[in-house]
């Protein structure tokens, strides 16, 4: 299902990912990243209170995101798209549900990691106005070894883009 299935639809929603939710997250994690969560990291994150978020559609999950925030900065821990929905604005959409959810959490800074290579989701970050602040040699495992990690960030206290 795509964006076109999906014309006449409503918006997506978003709410609080549970227990019963972690099969089919699995199922994205596995066609989202090379080194995919587990089962053990989503329930962690579940009983730590971070925010994890589930965005649907008439009843079709669209993606997922874990996102925490602590002493006054947040994090977006993971941020998931289904293969069918990617390159549609979802992710977009989702990210800017997110900046909300962070800014109305009080954090001040939103942080993120994101493969050196993943120009797409580079782009989504860049254009809702994250800007690289570091590097992460090595972080990521890959198949074929592992790779670097851009760290990027944005102010939203006041819904400013300045970092």
């Amino acid at each position: 299902m795509n964006r076109e299935t999906l014309k006449g639809s409503e918006q997506p929603h978003f709410r609080a990912m549970t227990e019963a939710d972690l099969a089919t997250i699995l199922e994205l994690e596995a066609g989202c990243h090379p080194d995919p969560w587990t089962m053990d990291m989503l329930q962690t994150s579940l009983q730590q209170g971070h925010h994890c978020r589930v965005m649907e559609l008439d009843g079709v999950t669209m993606g997922h995101a874990v996102l925490q925030v602590v002493a006054g900065d947040a994090e977006l821990l993971d941020l998931c798209i289904g293969a069918g929905f990617r390159g549609q604005g979802w992710g977009r959409l989702f990210l800017r549900q997110l900046i909300t959810e962070a800014s109305e959490a009080g954090a001040s800074h939103l942080f993120l990691e994101v493969r050196a290579s993943n120009e797409p989701a580079i782009q989504v970050y860049s254009g809702e106005g994250f800007h690289q602040v570091g590097r992460r040699p090595r972080y990521y495992v890959l198949p074929e070894g592992r790779e670097d990690a851009l760290v990027m960030a944005r102010y939203i206290g006041d819904g400013s883009l300045a970092l």
